[in-house]
């Protein structure tokens, strides 16, 4: 019996004779002959054949972001009116001068209106006896107002004549009160006529009106016409209509006067289960009314406000975040592509799907120059400008494979039996008697004799860098 020598043979090449045979398996073809660059791999497909993976087109990432959204639910705000404490108007006339005779008369507007009309009464004799003018005077008032509608009280021992007029009778109490009116041309003596508030009336809205104003789907703000002060429910909704179109936001509640809160469901077209901006209101006119504050009740949700806008950031090779600018909620793929090359350069990434605001999925692929075949950092989403977007789920649909030095075996689909060769080493000789699972093995380009035989001892694979020897008869 002799020895004979072989000749060293690199990995991958296929041994012949009884080597050959030793290492072949029915399901088992193992490529021959050339050289696969390093991170390279073959995979078996169904009829057993060996596929270099240099045949695999490369693989470009993709990532899809799924905006989700809330339950179905119609957006609802409440107008809350504020009165302030109750309080009843007190108002104070001078007449100044040095009275001897004539008449005085007194005009009060209607009650709670500022601006509403006056009405008059008698004609006053003057009377030296500060009793008998007072009760001259809330005879007067009485005829016009009702019994002690208003109180009157003199102010006692003044040069001049001074009435306290008290807003504190049924259908004057707590209520904003316009000015007494004073008529003394009539009254000989009288130099000056002087009316001033210091007790304002509060706690009812009296007069007035007001109106809502409605950010459309757009981001405009739509008003009403005037609403009157003790509008009802159904008034507050034809001035809605008026404004928007037909039950488009319905109003419920009221009327302001009571006061009472008004409640604003958006369950109209393109209203519907969105989130709203607050209403906005005008009150200057409506008096007796403070202030009043808006509460969202219920939140809209299940889509997402189409006049929002979101940024897109995508990670760059040094790391840096390169951020679109404003994109449209309910932009659809091509100005989203608009602003990604704007952002980045031309078709770098491309987009497709959308819009955001449907809400449908938008789909990212790295397909340019220098993000072609490989593997990406998630995109990043800035939505301090959407409302409606409840969670963003971002997912590597397809990861970025590039096929070159470096790569991992892992790369290869539906990897079943993989051999390597690794041109660039010499002396390294594989014995195998079985499959070999090979999906993670990774070897880095420019890696040395010592870390691929490690790598291949820790797959099983027996590694060693003398020649083979074979026995022959």
């Amino acid at each position: 019996m002799a020895l004979n020598e072989t000749e060293g043979l690199v990995i991958g090449d296929v041994l012949k004779s009884e080597e050959a045979m030793r290492r072949s398996r029915a399901n088992l073809t193992v490529l021959s002959g050339g050289s696969v660059a390093l991170g390279e791999a073959c995979r078996q497909n169904s009829a057993g054949k060996v596929v270099p993976l240099a045949d695999v087109a490369a693989v470009d990432e993709a990532q899809t972001i799924t905006p989700t959204v809330g339950s179905d639910v119609d957006e609802v705000q409440t107008i809350v009116p504020s009165v302030g404490s109750n309080a009843d108007a007190v108002q104070v006339i001078t007449v100044g001068g040095t009275h001897s005779g004539g008449t005085i008369r007194f005009g009060v507007r209607d009650s709670g209106d500022p601006d509403g009309a006056i009405a008059w009464g008698i004609a006053c004799a003057w009377n030296a006896t500060e009793a008998t003018m007072t009760a001259t005077i809330q005879a007067a008032l009485d005829t016009i107002c009702g019994a002690n509608g208003i109180v009157l009280t003199e102010i006692p021992n003044t040069a001049a004549c001074v009435f306290t007029f008290t807003f504190s009778g049924t259908g004057y109490t707590n209520k904003v009160q316009g000015e007494v009116e004073v008529d003394a041309s009539a009254m000989t003596g009288a130099t000056t006529v002087s009316v001033a508030t210091t007790t304002p009336g509060a706690g009812t809205i009296t007069a007035g009106s007001y109106r809502l104003g409605i950010t459309d789907v757009d981001g405009n703000v739509q008003w009403t016409p005037i609403i009157a002060w003790n509008a009802n429910a159904a008034a507050i909704i034809t001035a809605l209509d008026d404004a928007m179109g037909a039950a488009l936001v319905v109003a419920t509640g009221g009327p302001m006067s009571t006061p009472a809160n008004v409640v604003l469901t958006y369950s109209g077209v393109a209203y519907t289960h969105v989130p709203q901006s607050l209403v906005q209101f005008d009150i200057d006119e409506l008096v007796g009314c403070d202030d009043l504050s808006i509460v969202r009740t219920t939140p809209g949700s299940g889509v997402i406000r189409p006049d929002g806008n979101y940024r897109i950031g995508i990670v760059d090779a040094s790391g840096d975040i390169d951020w679109t600018g404003p994109i449209a909620a309910d932009a659809a793929a091509g100005a989203i592509n608009t602003a990604l090359d704007a952002a980045l350069g031309a078709s770098l990434v491309v987009a497709t799907g959308g819009p955001f605001s449907t809400p449908t999925a938008i789909v990212l692929t790295f397909s340019g120059t220098g993000m072609t075949g490989e593997p990406q950092s998630p995109a990043i989403f800035d939505l301090s400008n959407i409302e409606g977007c409840e969670d963003l789920k971002i997912v590597e649909t397809t990861a970025g494979v590039a096929l070159a030095d470096g790569g991992t075996l892992a790369d290869c689909v539906a990897l079943e039996a993989v051999d390597a060769s690794l041109a660039d080493v010499v002396g390294v000789f594989l014995t195998r008697d079985a499959v070999v699972d090979y999906t993670n093995l990774s070897v880095a380009a420019g890696a040395t004799k010592s870390n691929i035989t490690a790598a291949l001892k820790a797959y099983g694979i027996i590694a060693r860098t003398e020649p083979a020897q074979q026995e022959t008869l």
